[in-house]
């Protein structure tokens, strides 16, 4: 039965698309920071995390209780985590199209590789990283899941490491620009962090 919380399940399935679609849609690279291990290990997570996921918002909701905190799954918990879902899908698509062929899941620099500070890029420094987190905050809500916070709270440092070594890659390229665009804008939320 589609539920509105099965809303929020289908923006992360269109997350997914997006960027499987446009991966390769990159400039080829010029210097690598760092490199996220290829092959086995990601692709066992990425089905691991698709199947609980699955199970989570399509098993009835009484069989997959070890993943909740609460059985009040309220109407409003629901729109209100998938209003966040949505939005955090929107700026986190917009963003990647924003970045274009400068765009890397690791921490790397593009031939003929330019700072983007227009878009969303003219508020925040790390736009994807806030739609994925909206994401998340909003599957939190609307599904209450011990296993959501424990996936997002890893997801978070994770993507804390990365903004970091990728921070100092653009500060070594853009030695003049980079500070300059940093002191005018928050990492991830507008106007505070």
């Amino acid at each position: 039965m589609f539920t509105i919380s099965n809303i929020i399940f289908i923006c992360w399935l269109i997350f997914l698309g997006y960027w499987i679609i446009n991966w390769n849609a990159v400039k080829p690279t010029q210097e690598v920071a760092w490199r996220q291990q290829q092959g086995f290990r990601w692709i066992v997570g990425f089905i691991v995390v698709v199947i609980v996921l699955i199970a989570h918002f399509f098993l009835p909701r009484h069989s997959t209780n070890f993943f909740t905190f609460s059985s009040n799954n309220s109407l409003v918990l629901q729109i209100i985590g998938s209003v966040l879902a949505i939005t955090g899908l929107i700026i986190a698509i917009i963003a990647r199209k924003t970045l274009a062929d400068n765009w890397s899941s690791n921490i790397e620099l593009k031939k003929n590789h330019k700072l983007i500070t227009t878009g969303v890029y003219k508020y925040i420094r790390h736009p994807i990283y806030t739609g994925v987190d909206l994401m998340g905050i909003g599957t939190i809500i609307a599904s209450q899941s011990f296993f959501v916070i424990f996936f997002l709270i890893c997801m978070m440092l994770f993507f804390v490491f990365k903004m970091k070594k990728e921070e100092t890659l653009l500060m070594k390229h853009f030695p003049k620009e980079y500070p300059e665009y940093k002191k005018k804008t928050k990492a991830l939320i507008p106007f505070i962090y």
